[in-house]
C-alpha cells in the first residue's frame, strides 16, 4: 500500500472515530491506528497532553471543545441533535440519557457503559456521577425536611426523583406497605430505614448513642419535644415544617399521645398494656398524676394557683382548689362546730386543707402564750407558732412585713398577718394611750399579742417621742431610734419647726409639736431679722451659704423688705400688711418720703421709724451742700436709706438751683433737665412680690455704683413724663 493510500486509511480511522465509530476489525493497520489516535487524544473527555502530537491525536485533543459543548447543553438541558459537530451531539445524546436513566431509577449497568463508543461513553459516565450526586442530595433534602428540588433541569429532575422515591417508602413504611417495584430502589429503601429508625429513636428512653443514625437522633429529639410541649400546654412550634420528617412524625405522635396520657391521668383511667409501653403517653400520664398530687401542697406552700390553661396545670389547680376549700372549711366548721361531709373526707387534697388548719391553730394559741411546739409536732403547728412570733414582733414594731413571706406556707402567712395585725393595733393603742391624753383602749377579748404589743407601747411611747423630738431639734435627718413612737416624735417637732417657719401660729400643743414649733420660731425669728439689716444696710443678699430652707426664708425676707421701702417711699398702699419684712422696710421709706416733705414745707412730721428719719436727713444734709458747692452726685453711705434721700433731694435742690441760674459746674452724669415727679422713690411704686425682687437689685446697685444708680433714676424720671 503506498503512503497516500496509509494516509488516505489513518484519516478514515481518525473520522470514525470522531463520529463514534470502531473500525471493522478487517480495517487496515492505518485506519485502525488513525482511530486509536484519536481516542488517545480525546483520553475520555479530558484531553491528552502530548508534546508532538500525531494528526490523528491533534484531531482528539481538539475535539475535547466539542464534547465539552454538547455535555454542558446536556446539563441545561439544551438539544443538540442539530448541531454539525459529531462529539457534540455524541455526548449531548450520552449525557441527557444519563441523567434521565438515573432519575428513573435505570441506570445503565457497567457493561452496557462500556460497550458504548469513547465519546457517548466518557459523557454518560460523567453525567451519571452528576445525576447520582443530585440524586444524593435529594435524599439528603427529604431526610432533613428541606423542601422538594426544583425539577427544571435534567441534574434537578434526578434530584427531585429520588425525593419523591424516597418519600414514599418512608410513607409505605409508616402504613406497613411495600412496593415490590421499588424495593430495590436504594433512594426508595434509605425512605424505608428513616421510618425504622424513627420507630426505634420515638420509643427510646434515653438518648440514642453517638453512632445511631441521624433519623434515631432526630425521631428521639422530636418525641422528647412533643410531649414536653403537650405537657407544657404549648402550641406546636411554626417551625415544625422545616424538621425532617423523623422529628416531625415522632412530634406529633408523641405530642398526641402526651395529651391522652394526661387526659387519662385526669379521669383516673388505668392505661393500657400498649398505652403503658409508650414512653410518651406516660410522659403525659405520670405529669397529670404529679400535677395533682403536688396542687394541694402548693396551697398549703403559699405557692400562687397552679395555671390551669394546660392538662396538667388543670390537675395541679383542681387539687390546689380542693386543698383550699378543706383550710377554709375547717375554719368554718370550727365557728359553727360542723364536721367535714363524707364526700369531703373521700377527697385526700380537701383533708390535707382540713387538717392543716386545726393544726395550725395549736401554733398560733403557743405564739400568744410563748409555748413552742414539740419538735414532732405538724409542720401546720410549727408554721403558725413561728409565724405568730414573727408577725407579733414586726407588727409590734412598725416594721416592713417580712420581703419575703410569699415563699413561706399558708399557714405561716395567715399566722403572720394576723398577728403582724394584731400587733400593730396594740403597738397603736398602747402609743397613743401613753403619748396623748384621752380615753384608754378597753383591751377586753383582745388577743394576747394585742395586750402584750400594747403594753410595751405605751411603757415606751412618752420617752420614745421625747427623743424623737429631741433628734430633730439637734438637725438630725431621722430619728435615731427607728420606732412608731420615736417617728411620730419626729413627725410632729417637723411639722411644729415648719409651721413656725412658715409663719402660722401654733396648730397644737403637744410638747413634741411645740419643742419643734420654738425651735422654728427662732429660727424664723433670726432669719427674717438678719435679712432685713442686710437689706436696709445695703448689703447684698447674704445667703450663698445658707442651706436649702433658710435660703428660702432670707430671700423672700430680703424682697419683702426692699418691696417695703420702695412701697413707702411711693406712699402705695401697703400690699402684705401682715409681713413684718414689708412693714419694717414699708416704714422705712415712710421716713424718707416724711424727712423730704419736711424739708420742702418746714414741717415735723412724726414717724414710726425715726432712725431711718434721721438717717435719710444726714442724706438730704449731704445732697444741700454737695449741690451747693457744684459736686457731682455721690453719696457718703451706702445704705439704701440714706441713698434714696441723697438721690432725690439733690435732683430736687439741683434743679431749683438751675432755675434760679446759679448753677456752677455740670453733674458729670445728669446733663439733661429733670422733671419733677409727683413720686418719692428712684423705684417704681409696685407692691407685687416679683417687682419687689426687681426692685431689691435696684437698691443694691446704689450700693455697688453711685453714679450707675443716678443715672438709672435719671432714666427711669424720663420715662414717667
Amino acid at each position: 500500500m503506498t503512503d497516500a493510500a496509509n494516509k488516505a486509511d489513518y484519516q478514515k480511522g481518525v473520522d470514525e472515530a470522531t463520529n463514534g465509530k470502531t473500525p471493522a476489525d478487517t480495517a487496515s493497520a492505518a485506519e485502525k491506528q488513525g482511530a486509536t489516535d484519536f481516542n488517545a487524544g480525546f483520553n475520555g473527555g479530558n484531553g491528552a497532553t502530548i508534546a508532538n502530537p500525531t494528526a490523528g491525536q491533534k484531531a482528539g485533543m481538539d475535539a475535547v471543545n466539542g464534547f465539552n459543548k454538547g455535555y454542558e447543553d446536556a446539563q441545561k438541558g439544551t438539544d443538540d441533535s442539530q448541531a454539525t459537530d459529531p462529539v457534540q451531539k455524541a455526548a449531548n445524546v450520552a449525557a441527557a440519557q444519563a441523567y434521565e436513566d438515573v432519575a428513573a431509577g435505570t441506570p445503565k449497568s457497567t457493561d452496557a457503559i462500556n460497550a458504548l463508543n469513547p465519546i457517548s461513553k466518557a459523557a454518560y459516565q460523567r453525567a451519571l456521577t452528576d445525576a447520582q450526586n443530585s440524586a444524593a442530595n435529594g435524599e439528603k433534602a427529604y431526610l432533613s425536611g428541606q423542601t422538594r428540588p426544583d425539577d427544571s433541569t435534567p441534574a434537578g429532575k434526578a434530584a427531585a426523583a429520588a425525593y419523591d422515591r424516597e418519600k414514599q417508602g418512608y410513607a409505605d413504611a409508616a402504613a406497613g406497605k411495600t412496593t415490590d417495584a421499588d424495593q430495590n430502589d436504594p433512594a426508595y429503601l434509605a425512605g424505608k430505614k428513616a421510618y425504622t429508625d424513627g420507630q426505634t429513636g420515638y420509643n427510646g428512653t434515653t438518648a440514642p448513642a453517638a453512632d445511631a443514625s441521624q433519623q434515631t437522633k432526630d425521631a428521639y429529639s422530636g418525641a422528647t419535644s412533643g410531649a414536653t410541649d403537650a405537657v407544657a400546654g404549648k402550641a406546636k412550634p411554626t417551625d415544625l415544617a422545616a424538621k425532617s420528617p423523623a422529628y416531625q412524625v415522632a412530634y406529633n405522635k408523641a405530642y398526641t399521645q402526651a395529651q391522652a396520657g394526661m387526659a387519662d391521668a385526669t379521669a383516673s383511667t388505668t392505661p393500657t398494656d400498649a398505652q403503658k409501653a409508650d414512653p410518651n403517653y406516660m410522659t403525659g400520664y405520670n405529669a397529670a398524676k404529679n400535677a395533682a398530687d403536688s396542687g394541694s401542697q402548693a396551697f398549703l406552700n403559699g405557692q400562687a394557683r397552679p395555671d390551669d390553661s394546660t392538662p396538667a396545670g388543670k390537675a395541679a389547680a383542681t387539687a390546689y382548689d380542693a386543698a383550699k376549700n378543706g383550710y377554709n372549711g375547717a375554719a368554718a366548721d370550727a365557728q359553727s362546730g360542723k364536721e367535714p361531709t363524707d364526700a369531703e373526707k373521700a377527697d385526700p387534697a380537701y383533708m390535707k386543707g382540713y387538717q392543716a388548719y386545726k393544726d395550725s391553730q395549736t401554733g398560733y394559741t403557743g405564739a400568744g402564750t410563748d409555748t413552742k411546739p414539740a419538735a414532732d409536732a405538724p409542720q401546720a403547728a410549727q408554721d403558725a407558732y413561728n409565724g405568730g412570733v414573727a408577725g407579733a414582733k414586726d407588727g409590734a414594731a412598725g416594721a416592713p412585713k417580712e420581703s419575703d413571706i410569699s415563699t413561706k406556707s399558708q399557714v405561716y402567712q395567715d399566722a403572720y398577718n394576723k398577728a403582724y395585725a394584731d400587733a400593730a393595733a396594740g403597738a397603736k393603742a398602747g402609743y397613743q394611750d401613753g403619748s396623748q391624753s384621752g380615753t384608754p383602749t378597753d383591751l377586753t377579748n383582745k388577743s394576747a399579742i394585742y395586750k402584750q404589743a400594747y403594753a410595751a407601747a405605751k411603757a415606751k411611747a412618752d420617752a420614745e417621742a421625747t427623743a424623737g423630738a429631741a433628734d430633730f431639734a439637734q438637725g438630725k435627718s431621722a430619728p435615731t431610734t427607728a420606732t412608731a413612737a420615736s417617728q411620730y416624735g419626729y413627725d410632729r417637732a417637723k411639722a411644729g419647726f415648719d409651721d413656725a417657719n412658715a409663719g402660722k401660729p401654733a396648730q397644737a400643743n403637744d410638747a413634741a409639736y411645740m419643742a419643734g414649733y420654738n425651735s422654728g420660731l427662732k429660727h424664723y425669728t433670726t432669719t427674717n431679722n438678719t435679712a432685713q439689716d442686710d437689706a436696709l444696710f445695703g448689703k447684698g443678699r447674704q445667703d450663698a451659704n445658707l442651706d436649702d430652707a433658710d435660703k428660702t426664708a432670707y430671700d423672700q425676707a430680703y424682697a419683702r423688705t426692699i418691696a417695703g421701702l420702695n412701697d413707702g417711699a411711693n406712699g402705695a398702699a401697703k400690699a402684705y400688711t401682715d409681713d413684718a419684712n414689708y412693714l419694717k422696710g414699708y416704714a422705712a421709706g415712710q421716713a424718707v418720703k416724711a424727712l423730704l416733705a419736711d424739708k420742702q414745707n418746714n414741717t415735723k412730721t412724726a414717724v414710726d421709724d425715726q432712725a431711718s428719719y434721721g438717717l435719710a436727713n444726714q442724706g438730704y444734709l449731704q445732697a444741700q451742700d454737695d449741690v451747693k458747692n457744684g459736686r457731682a452726685k455721690a453719696p457718703n453711705n451706702q445704705n439704701p436709706v440714706y441713698v434714696l434721700a441723697y438721690d432725690l433731694a439733690y435732683d430736687q435742690l439741683l434743679k431749683e438751683k438751675e432755675a434760679q441760674g446759679t448753677v456752677t459746674s455740670a453733674e458729670p452724669t445728669a446733663t439733661d433737665n429733670v422733671t419733677p415727679t409727683t413720686k418719692s422713690s428712684v423705684l417704681p411704686a409696685t407692691g407685687e412680690e416679683k417687682t419687689a425682687a426687681n426692685n431689691s437689685g435696684l437698691i443694691l446697685g446704689l450700693a455697688a455704683s453711685f453714679l450707675g444708680l443716678f443715672a438709672a433714676a435719671k432714666r427711669n424720671k424720663r420715662d414717667e413724663k
